[in-house]
C-alpha cells in the first residue's frame, strides 16, 4: 500500500524540455512492483511543452507532486529542489527522458534492506539509440561494495539515474554541487564515500536513452572536470599530490607521453597495493581489482614495447599485478612485430 504521508521511496525527476520522452519515463515509475512511493517532478522552465504534459499526469494520478521552478536553475539546483521536498527515507534518481523496468524500486530497496551498511545501489544499465532503434548493453558496473570503492578512485561505481540512496546522505553532504554540472554526481560521490558503501544489483534497472538533445560527456572539459573529482581518491589513498594529467592517464582519458608511462605506471601499482592492504577483501575480487590496475598500466603503452626503456617499466608494474595480462601483452607486440618484420621482407623481395 502507499503511504500518502510518509512514502519510503521518494523519486526525483528533473525535467527540461523532454516533451516527447517524458510520459514514457513516468509510467515506467507509476506501473512499478513496489508501490510505496511518491514521484516528485521538477519542470526547470521547459518551453516546449513539458509542463502541459506533466499537468496533465499528475491528474492521472496522486503519487506524482509537480513544482516547477520559475526559470532554467539547472540539473544540480532543481535535484536539490526535488530533495528538500521529499519526504522518503530512500531517495530514486529518475531523468526524464529515460525508462526503467517494472521491477527496479523492488529489487533495489529489498537490496538496501539487506544490506544496511550500503546507502547507494545502482545497477546495470542497457542503452537505447534512438536513431538506430537499437539496444546495446555497457560495460557491467561492480556489484560488491569494495570493487566500487576501487572504481571511485577513476569513474562513479553506479550509473547515477540508475541509483537509490538514503537520503540522509545527501541531506547530510548539502546536496550537489551545480559547478561541477553537468558531472555534479562525480563530486558527490566523492563526499559521501567516507560516510557509506557502493553496491550494484546484477540485475538491469534502467534503460538509457540517447538521443541528439543529450548532454555530451565526451568533451575535454568534463573530463577534466570528472578528473578533477577522482583525484581526491587517488591523492587521500596515495597520500600524496598527483597532477590531473597523471590522473586522467590513470582514467584512461589522456594518452601518457613515453617518458611519463613509468611514473604513472608506478603510481598505478602502488594505488592498487595500498588500496589491498586498507580493504580487506576476497581474493578473488582483489585479483579484479590487480586486473584493472593491470589493464591501466597496459593501456598506457600503446606507443612502447615491452623491451623500450619506457615500456619496460609498464611491463614490470604490470608483471607484478597481473602476469597474464603482461604476458599477453609481450606476445601480442611479438606476433605485431613479426608481422611488419615478415611483411616488410615480402615486399623487398617482391621490389628487387
Amino acid at each position: 500500500m502507499v503511504s500518502t504521508d510518509s512514502p519510503r521511496v521518494s523519486v526525483v525527476m528533473a525535467a527540461y524540455n523532454v516533451a516527447p520522452y517524458v510520459e514514457a519515463a513516468v509510467n515506467s515509475i507509476l506501473q512499478q512492483t513496489y508501490t510505496d512511493f511518491e514521484l516528485l517532478i521538477i519542470d526547470d522552465g521547459s518551453t516546449d511543452g513539458t509542463w502541459e504534459v506533466l499537468e496533465r499526469l499528475a491528474a492521472q494520478d496522486e503519487r506524482i507532486r509537480l513544482a516547477r521552478n520559475p526559470e532554467n536553475m539547472g540539473i544540480a539546483a532543481t535535484r536539490n529542489r526535488g530533495t528538500e521536498m521529499a519526504r522518503g527515507e530512500l531517495l530514486a534518481v529518475m531523468d526524464s527522458d529515460d525508462w526503467c523496468p517494472s521491477d527496479r524500486f523492488e529489487k533495489q530497496v529489498a537490496y538496501l534492506d539487506q544490506h544496511p551498511e550500503v546507502g547507494v545501489v545502482g545497477g546495470q544499465v542497457e542503452f537505447f539509440f534512438e536513431k538506430e532503434n537499437r539496444f546495446s548493453p555497457v560495460e557491467p558496473f561492480p556489484l560488491t561494495v569494495h570493487l566500487c570503492a576501487w572504481h571511485l578512485h577513476f569513474v562513479p561505481p553506479v550509473m547515477h539515474a540508475a541509483v537509490m540512496l538514503r537520503r540522509a546522505l545527501l541531506v547530510n553532504a548539502g546536496g550537489y554541487r551545480g559547478e561541477y554540472t553537468p558531472v555534479e554526481e562525480c563530486e558527490l560521490w566523492q563526499r559521501i564515500k567516507h560516510s557509506t558503501q557502493f553496491a550494484n544489483i546484477p540485475d538491469i534497472v534502467l534503460f538509457y536513452r540517447r538521443h541528439d538533445t543529450n548532454i555530451t560527456h565526451n568533451s575535454e572539459r568534463l573530463r577534466q572536470m570528472a578528473a578533477t573529482a577522482a583525484q581526491r581518491s587517488i591523492v587521500a589513498t596515495l597520500e600524496t599530490d598527483v597532477p590531473l594529467n597523471e590522473v586522467m592517464q590513470m582514467m584512461r582519458y589522456l594518452r601518457a607521453e613515453p617518458h611519463q608511462v613509468g611514473c604513472v605506471s608506478r603510481r598505478l601499482y602502488k594505488l592498487a597495493m595500498r588500496f589491498g592492504q586498507s580493504t580487506p577483501m576476497p581474493v578473488e575480487e582483489w585479483r579484479q581489482v590487480r586486473r584493472d590496475a593491470a589493464s591501466r598500466i597496459l593501456w598506457l603503452t600503446s606507443r612502447q614495447t615491452p623491451w623500450s626503456k619506457h615500456g619496460a617499466s609498464a611491463f614490470y608494474y604490470a608483471l607484478k599485478l597481473d602476469p597474464v595480462r603482461a604476458l599477453q601483452w609481450v606476445l601480442s607486440t611479438l606476433r605485431k612485430w613479426a608481422t611488419y618484420r615478415f611483411g616488410l621482407r615480402l615486399r623487398q623481395e617482391a621490389s628487387s
